[in-house]
């Protein structure tokens, strides 16, 4: 973590201090905004003139962790204060807001939407009590409601559902998977809308126009877009003639420019367009010759990058034109997707009101429509409820506001005041930090804000924060250096000017083992054509290495180079001083992109070279081969004929067949499917190894799909892992605690799934695909204290810092085009489509696609360059970037001019890999050359020769091997003899410790097993919801019961007003809830009344003791070995006779089979109650009872057994 200052810089003290208005405060990467936010909160607290209560300061953080290390701050901040305060009053006061803190609004925006909400249920026409959805568990409902909607579409005779189908049918490839993907995107995009009703209705509105009104629009909006293009390139090329060209160079761009000032004029008529189109394609450009290659590669980006792929190409005469004669088409499309959509919307929203669910997002809706009345246009007028809030909070304190969306925006703006003097609103972010477009961020609104605060629109002012505590001032100087040549207000959504460079601010020692070098490094690998030959190597050729591998490679060699030169980094001590250490491997961290299919790569390929990996974060648990193999479990426990998962689990390490056995036993039928011919095997071969390993493996799945059919989904996992000796198996593994760590996230993720009334094996693996397909899995934490290189993406790295920081795969494109039907959409343009009609043969585009595509690629490429940003400044000591590029991208010819310029934008537009920004930059400001007598800022080395050699383990020379003593024999020796010893594993698959209700079902389990089912009647299971719903009711009356008897006076059961006025009481005291009072008939405790035992229970309500929770040793005469019982006893009596036992039941049984069979078996848990308890009071059994209350009978279990009973009927 950055070391705090504990004297605030004058950056920070203007932030801490400012009053009188609103701040925005552009906090850059390790500026310490955490420490500013808890000491702003500190002096509103202890203001002289007006403080505040803690709970007066709404304070909005991005993440739950983050809200948890604030609030712990500021108490501290506060009790600190207060011990040093003289005066009483004001010590007083910072005492009592200490402690008060857990009670302040310090949280997320969602925690606090969702309080909102429930204090206002009756407003929000909400059950008070419902339920958040994970991300994970809103999507299993979204996929369960589109599947209830295109059953519909598929059934239905209504105009919708028929346009729908008739979509599907005119589809290239019959499908419906495009019409699903579009409805969730236009789904997501109404949540991302303050008043989505309004856009929705516009677009409605647009689509339902008349012809002519719709082609004439596709004119003007595509003649627009195209003249803003043209415009756009002329800026561009003006500044780079102005910045000074060589003559054959500057002719051929002057004429370019004057070609695009002559298209921008006709296109001032939007019906000239297709004349435009035409001239455009018949443009050519000249090649000069004799230039130098520089010259030659500025024309070859202006002449290929900007005029051929901006323009030539994707304004295609032919493209746009049948893009206006199907523009009618287009919009039918348009209008029965949104019709869709709307039924979606409906059938979602009443799945979700009938549940008692809601998403994070409907929580937002809700308290934005408590708080906010729509009025024209994205804005929302506060309500009573928001005006009240404006006055309770004194100060609106946000964190990453740079990663709020719209919705979040304006929510907060409703609470907050605005005006002279009484502004009240502390933003904190950094624009440059926005990295979270997929979840509905919105960087501009950053941005926006700022604009207002110093146009005056908004009474406010931004102060920036650039002091930087975390990084080497070497490496914040190449930064600088980098990133003030690639940000732009269009490209990362701002500039990167004086108040955005880094100032280091860090306590420094002087470190001879990094002083003498650049602190930021570019390792270019050449990219590695395929070639034709590689799929016809043959099997004696080693198979060429993969990028992740390669770069893996240079990533070791470089490790290794540091450690042998005993590379040190900076830390600190307990009491802040800094110190230099020697190099770790937990102090380097491998950042990528997307983890997905590269993180287990690249982690298995420094593991194979002896360096200590593990890849963490959400997107690696679904790539981890111990949860494939459990995977693959679950689905041939639901197929047993799963060709592919049968091979890989008999393959796997669960079996561990060779590939010649597999082989062998295909062999065995080879007309028949693999499952076949195992099972043909197992039959037919001679007693061997293999068909005994064959047949254990078959048994092991009989045995879990049996466990499958009684146990609950998460309790099956458990088995399967234990069972398999899996767990065991990935702790021996390299990085093993996070293997292990995989498999354990496995459990509540079941749990989760299973609690949607989903229990299948094969469901939930087929879940598993799905969230490996939609790259979305479950947090897993990070790998522990262990000395390991961690592999994470930059999202998960956000907010943490690293002494080596190495980006990898930053050569990978950005290329992103959608393949197939396409949809994109926006507040400003609509909706745009892409569609083949295979039956007409020509392709729907609409002209809003034309225009909302290169939109978005904007919007996609500064992300890109804010995730880089956000990796390159993780780093304290030293930044590696690793890529493949082409062999010519480096050394990068360039231009004759200054070397301080900055690049053209288009050309940073442009750019197709992290990299080659990097490239860019570095050429542009020749940060790879001696700064006179100043190192360069960055170094750049390229690999030509071979590197897979840095993957081998290192190994020492056989002179250098450390002869073996006759001690180190011994214990060798020893350690063969402990680890082939045969392990006697009876007592390890016994439970420590278990529950009497399991003892009784184990005992249940014992008397199937001894009277098989089919000697027995059983009257037919009925459906499994209606199953479910008599559970959740027979268990609702049975805690009820319990409840009231816990907390009754036992001797006023006598009248049913008696009873009833005892369950008013508790119901008035909050003892009861409404449902359970209404579940309790006051007959039934009246009838115990009457009874032997209720007669006992009044005589000894004084001193009976209830709810006796125990833990018990079952003795066993064999070992000394015990197994600890546990469980609650509800009734326990102390009589002269001996102790009186009671056990309350509440079942009904339809006959006397089921009696004869429940009473046998509470029976078993009686019985050791009366052990357990006869044990611990130390006095002798009188008798043992077990009370139907509704059945209004009592059943007597003597201690001897359960078969010998006395029956008592009410």
């Amino acid at each position: 973590m950055s070391t705090a200052p504990k004297k605030l810089t004058p950056q920070q003290r203007a932030a801490v201090t400012q009053r009188g208005s609103s701040l925005l405060v552009s906090a850059s990467a390790g500026s310490g905004k955490t420490e500013v936010l808890a000491r702003r909160c500190l002096e509103r607290v202890c203001e002289e003139q007006q403080p505040c209560a803690i709970d007066q300061l709404l304070v909005v953080t991005f993440t739950r962790a983050a809200a948890a290390e604030l609030r712990v701050r500021v108490a501290e901040l506060l009790r600190r204060r207060a011990a040093t305060t003289r005066e009483a009053r004001l010590r007083a006061h910072l005492r009592r807001q200490a402690a008060l803190i857990d009670a302040a609004d310090i949280g997320t925006i969602d925690a606090w939407c969702g309080r909102i909400v429930r204090e206002h249920f009756a407003a929000a026409e909400v059950d008070p009590g419902f339920r958040v959805l994970s991300e994970e568990q809103a999507g299993l409902l979204r996929r369960e409601v589109l599947d209830e909607l295109f059953e519909w579409v598929y059934t239905a005779d209504e105009a919708v559902a028929r346009s729908a189908r008739e979509w599907v049918r005119r589809n290239r490839k019959p499908r419906d998977g495009f019409l699903r993907e579009w409805v969730e995107q236009l789904s997501r995009q109404r949540e991302h809308l303050v008043n989505p009703q309004d856009w929705i209705d516009a677009q409605r509105a647009a689509v339902q126009s008349g012809a002519d009104e719709r082609r004439a629009r596709a004119e003007r909006l595509l003649a627009q877009a195209l003249r803003d293009e043209c415009a756009f390139q002329r800026g561009q090329l003006e500044q780079m003639l102005a910045a000074g060209c060589v003559p054959p160079v500057a002719g051929e761009l002057r004429e370019y420019r004057d070609d695009l000032q002559g298209w921008c004029e006709g296109l001032g008529d939007p019906r000239r367009l297709t004349e435009v189109l035409e001239r455009i394609a018949a443009r050519t450009a000249g090649k000069p010759k004799g230039l130098s290659a520089a010259d030659a590669g500025v024309l070859h980006d202006v002449n290929e990058r900007w005029f051929k792929r901006r323009l030539k190409e994707r304004w295609e005469a032919e493209a746009v034109r049948a893009m206006l004669d199907g523009a009618d088409a287009a919009a039918g499309l348009v209008r029965d997707v949104l019709a869709l959509e709307s039924e979606f919307e409906r059938r979602l929203a009443e799945t979700k009101r009938r549940r008692g669910v809601y998403e994070f997002a409907d929580v937002l809706r809700m308290a934005l429509d408590l708080l906010g009345e729509p009025v024209a246009g994205q804005r929302r007028r506060p309500t009573p409820l928001a005006l009240e809030l404006q006055q309770r909070y004194a100060e609106v304190l946000v964190d990453e506001y740079q990663d709020t969306s719209p919705v979040q925006v304006e929510l907060l703006r409703l609470v907050s005041r605005d005006g002279l003097g009484v502004a009240n609103r502390f933003l904190v972010g950094d624009v440059k930090q926005s990295i979270y477009g997929f979840r509905q961020a919105e960087p501009r609104l950053f941005v926006e804000q700022a604009r207002a605060f110093r146009d005056g629109r908004e009474h406010g002012r931004v102060q920036p924060l650039s002091d930087n505590f975390r990084s080497h001032a070497r490496l914040l100087d190449g930064l600088n250096a980098l990133f003030a040549r690639l940000f732009d207000p269009q490209l990362g959504g701002t500039t990167f000017d004086d108040e955005d460079w880094l100032a280091a601010r860090r306590s420094e020692l002087p470190n001879l083992s990094l002083d003498g070098q650049p602190r930021i490094e570019l390792h270019l690998l050449p990219q590695r054509e395929r070639r034709r030959d590689d799929a016809n190597a043959g099997d004696d050729e080693a198979e060429p290495l993969t990028h992740m591998q390669r770069e893996g490679a240079v990533i070791v060699r470089r490790l290794r180079e540091l450690r042998a030169a005993g590379a040190q980094v900076l830390d600190h001590s307990a009491d802040g001083s800094p110190h230099l250490r020697r190099m770790q491997w937990r102090d380097v961290v491998i950042l990528l992109r997307s983890a997905k299919g590269n993180a287990p790569e690249l982690a298995a390929a420094l593991r194979a070279a002896d360096v200590p990996c593990a890849a963490v974060g959400r997107e690696t648990l679904l790539d981890s081969l111990e949860v494939q193999d459990v995977r693959t479990v679950l689905a041939l426990l639901g197929n047993r004929r799963n060709d592919l998962a049968l091979a890989a689990y008999l393959r796997g390490p669960l079996v561990g067949l060779n590939e010649e056995e597999l082989l062998h036993v295909r062999r065995a039928a080879p007309r028949s499917d693999f499952y076949g011919a195992v099972a043909h095997f197992c039959r037919t071969a001679p007693p061997g190894e293999l068909p005994r390993r064959l047949a254990a493996a078959l048994a092991q799945l009989d045995g879990w799909r049996a466990a499958a059919t009684v146990e609950e989904l998460p309790v099956l996992l458990r088995r399967i892992v234990r069972e398999s000796g899996l767990a065991h198996f990935a702790r021996a593994q390299p990085s093993g605690g996070h293997r292990a760590a995989l498999l354990r996230t496995l459990e509540p993720l079941a749990a989760d799934f299973a609690r949607w009334g989903r229990h299948a094996p094969a469901e939930f693996a087929e879940y598993l695909d799905q969230l490996r397909d939609e790259e979305r899995s479950p947090e897993v934490g990070a790998a522990g204290p262990g000395d390991v290189v961690r592999v994470m993406t930059i999202h998960a790295a956000k907010g943490l810092e690293f002494p080596i920081v190495i980006l990898a795969n930053s050569g990978a494109s950005f290329d992103r085009r959608p393949r197939g039907p396409s949809l994109r959409c926006d507040e400003e343009h609509g909706v745009g489509v892409e569609f083949l009609d295979s039956r007409a043969r020509r392709t729907l585009r609409s002209p809003e696609l034309q225009v909302l595509e290169p939109a978005a690629r904007n919007r996609e490429l500064s992300e890109e360059l804010r995730l880089l940003y956000v990796a390159a400044t993780r780093a304290r000591e030293l930044l590696l970037i690793v890529g493949h590029a082409k062999p010519d991208t480096w050394p990068r010819p360039q231009p004759r001019r200054a070397a301080g310029e900055t690049p053209p934008l288009l050309s940073r537009l442009s750019a197709a890999s992290m990299l080659e920004w990097a490239l860019t930059a570095v050429a542009a400001g020749r940060l790879h050359q001696p700064q006179g007598a100043d190192l360069p800022r960055v170094r750049i080395e390229s690999y030509d020769e071979p590197i897979e050699a840095a993957l081998a383990p290192q190994r020492a020379p056989d002179d250098e091997k450390q002869k073996l003593t006759p001690q180190d024999e011994d214990w060798i020796s020893c350690g063969r003899r402990w680890l082939t010893t045969p392990i006697d594993l009876t007592l390890a698959r016994r439970p420590a410790v278990v529950s009497v209700s399991e003892v009784k079902q184990r005992a249940a389990l014992a008397d199937e097993f001894r009277h098989p089912p089919h000697f027995r009647w059983r009257s037919l299971r009925g459906p499994r919801f209606a199953a479910q719903r008599a559970v959740a009711a027979g268990a609702a009356v049975g805690n009820a019961y319990h409840r009231f008897l816990r907390q009754a006076d036992l001797s006023r059961l006598r009248s049913e007003a008696d009873v009833r006025r005892q369950i008013d009481d508790l119901l008035a005291r909050g003892r009861l809830t409404v449902q359970e009072a209404a579940l309790i008939a006051p007959d039934d405790l009246t009838w115990l009344s009457g009874t032997p035992e209720g007669r006992l229970l009044a005589q000894s309500a004084a001193v009976c003791r209830r709810e006796v929770p125990f833990v018990y040793a079952l003795p066993d005469p064999e070992d000394s070995e015990r197994t600890l019982l546990r469980g609650v006893i509800d009734c326990v009596i102390e009589t002269s006779e001996g102790l009186v036992i009671l056990d309350y039941k509440t079942d009904r049984m339809r006959d006397a089979d089921e009696w004869n069979w429940r009473v046998e078996a509470y029976g078993v848990q009686l019985q050791q109650y009366a052990r357990a308890a006869t044990e611990l009071f130390d006095r002798p059994l009188g008798r043992a009872a077990l009370v139907f209350l509704r059945a209004r009978r009592v059943e007597r279990v003597e201690a001897g057994g359960a078969a010998r009973r006395q029956g008592t009927d009410g």
